[in-house]
């Protein structure tokens, strides 16, 4: 995927507002306190910083789900899907927004997770972000990968495991 060194979203912003599918947002998160409540800010990219956060680039669509994922914001976690997208996590797959949906409200009322991306990569289409997740679970906080794939009208396909 080709991104735009202009299309960066300033750390006021949602990214899934001024941004399309194929642009990338830089992300920073929290490195010191694991599962932390509030959400992620956008910023411009750079390694460690002064409030102890790193940036990490993240394709708008997967920043803004992550964003909207760590603020329990269901309504927000399902703008970056296409209509037709599939969701596959604990060996259940859901397909479209009302499936998504409904996952979305299950897992987030259940485990009141918050992922922190510690690492990104995208290869063959693919977006794979490697990220601490903490929540309401056993083994909290536990070592997960996301993996997406991206089409021109957002997150086409999610793969949690």
């Amino acid at each position: 995927m080709d991104y735009e060194a202009g299309d960066y979203a300033a750390a006021d912003e949602n990214p899934a507002d001024r941004l399309g599918a194929g642009s990338q947002a830089p992300t920073r998160y929290p490195q010191a306190i694991a599962g932390a409540a509030s959400p992620p800010r956008c910023g411009a990219p750079g390694s460690l910083q002064e409030d102890n956060t790193v940036t990490i680039q993240l394709p708008a669509p997967v920043a803004a789900y992550f964003l909207a994922t760590n603020g329990h914001d269901i309504d927000s976690m399902l703008v970056p899907f296409t209509a037709e997208a599939i969701v596959q996590d604990e060996s259940s797959e859901h397909v479209g927004h009302v499936a998504i949906r409904a996952w979305m409200v299950e897992t987030t009322q259940k485990y009141r997770v918050t992922v922190e991306p510690r690492e990104s990569e995208d290869s063959n289409g693919r977006t794979t972000v490697a990220g601490l997740v903490s929540g309401n679970f056993p083994g909290s906080p536990a070592k997960l990968r996301y993996g997406f794939a991206l089409s021109l009208d957002g997150i086409s396909r999610l793969e949690i495991g």
